[in-house]
């Protein structure tokens, strides 16, 4: 009965943590209006406001965390319009600003 009771309330505590975690407003939008490499940098660093903004945009997208870090590196931009908007739309803002085009 005792082991029952330990499974039930383990149970339990993941779903709070799990509603927690999809309730959580710990992405900082995009106010200032930066390119998205600026924005990142601006971000504390070694902090969970980086790893739940790469999880959630992750989620959001269908991509790889790592694919979603270059984004935000400039190493490489999103493929599609679609996703553009979704993460313009994640950090509250328009997807020009966050992905200006590169003039030569």
């Amino acid at each position: 009965m005792y082991i029952c009771r330990t499974k039930i309330y383990k149970y339990l505590l993941l779903q709070i943590y799990i509603e927690k975690m999809r309730n959580d407003k710990t992405i900082i939008p995009n106010v200032e209006n930066l390119p998205i490499k600026e924005y990142w940098d601006k971000l504390p660093k070694r902090t969970k406001a980086r790893d739940m903004l790469l999880g959630k945009l992750s989620k959001k997208t269908g991509r790889e965390a790592n694919s979603v870090r270059r984004w935000f590196l400039n190493i490489s931009e999103p493929p599609t319009p679609r996703i553009k908007q979704i993460v313009a739309d994640t950090l509250s803002c328009e997807i020009e600003v966050l992905f200006p085009t590169k003039s030569e």
